[in-house]
């Protein structure tokens, strides 16, 4: 009876407003502390400064969300990668590149979080505790491109500025032959106009999986098939390395994973991460049907260069 009185004590004290808004007020506290860490160590560009840059100079991009980070970290998986040594070390070998031809981006939440959605501060609050201090020390003092300019609209508060955003980043294809390198079932550009201004579309399909696990296959036929061509790498963490070693070889390969679905939400005016009919969505609790309409597949297939799954 002693213990479930304790039980009932402890519930109510935790659903108590006040004591919710004084944990809240802790968590903010502790994690401001990290972020300042971040904020004198490290810079990061704006989204349109950093789709400027990739416009002008026709400059690589390799993208380091979150998730790329943790995996930098002992004993981390994705959802849709696994960790794996070669990975790892790739994808420290990208971070601490210096290619003049390739941009290394960040996520915007390492150093400001005001643009977004409150329920995205908390995510950010918990992961910079969990993760920060570690993290930090994996970054040179430098500045930074800006990985949000695929992550664009579901996040923020102000949503309106998505759509410049996708106006800048139309022109960075406009005219060029694409191919677009993605998991399957991701789908980037069928049934809307995000790549409508470039001259052509070619793709290879990968896994939707641990792509990594057949890298080597990948790269191999990249550079083969995107041969003087605008290369658009969706594939996770594979996307990341993928990105460094095209830049080497002086590919343009840009890393924009996201970037469809965001684009696809913001069409549809969504709040959260839904479900969208004809593609993959790792992000939705829902699944919906993952068949396309009839001309959308008949344009898809028509597209596709090469299959590796």
């Amino acid at each position: 009876m002693i213990n479930l009185l304790k039980k009932i004590y402890i519930l109510m004290l935790f659903a108590n407003p006040l004591a919710k808004k004084l944990r809240a007020y802790n968590l903010q506290k502790r994690a401001n502390a990290i972020f300042n860490k971040f904020r004198r160590k490290i810079t990061i560009l704006s989204v349109e400064d950093t789709i400027n840059d990739i416009i002008v100079h026709k400059k690589s991009m390799a993208r380091f969300g979150d998730g790329e980070l943790r995996l930098l970290l002992p004993n981390q998986n994705l959802l849709l990668q696994k960790s794996d040594e070669k990975l790892i070390s790739l994808l420290k070998e990208t971070l601490y590149s210096n290619l003049s031809n390739l941009n290394i981006g960040l996520n915007e939440g390492l150093i400001n979080l005001t643009p977004y959605k409150s329920i995205v501060r908390e995510w950010w609050y918990q992961y910079i505790i969990k993760y920060g201090d570690d993290i930090l020390q994996l970054l040179s003092v430098k500045t930074y491109f800006n990985a949000n300019i695929t992550r664009f609209y579901i996040d923020y508060e102000d949503k309106s500025i998505a759509k410049n955003t996708v106006h800048l980043l139309k022109k960075i294809w406009e005219n060029h032959h694409v191919l677009i390198v993605e998991g399957e079932h991701s789908r980037l550009g069928v049934g809307n106009d995000l790549f409508s201004d470039s001259t052509s579309i070619e793709r290879i399909i990968c896994p939707a999986k641990n792509a990594f696990d057949q890298y080597d296959e990948i790269v191999n036929s990249v550079k083969t098939l995107g041969q003087n061509k605008l290369i658009l790498l969706a594939l996770g963490p594979t996307a990341t390395v993928l990105a460094y070693e095209l830049a080497k070889g002086n590919y343009w390969a840009l890393d924009i994973g996201h970037i469809d679905i965001e684009y696809m939400w913001m069409l549809q005016n969504a709040d959260t991460r839904i479900p969208v009919k004809g593609r993959y969505v790792a992000e939705a609790r829902e699944t919906v049907d993952l068949v396309l309409e009839s001309q959308e597949e008949v344009e898809y297939n028509k597209s596709i260069l090469k299959k590796i799954l």
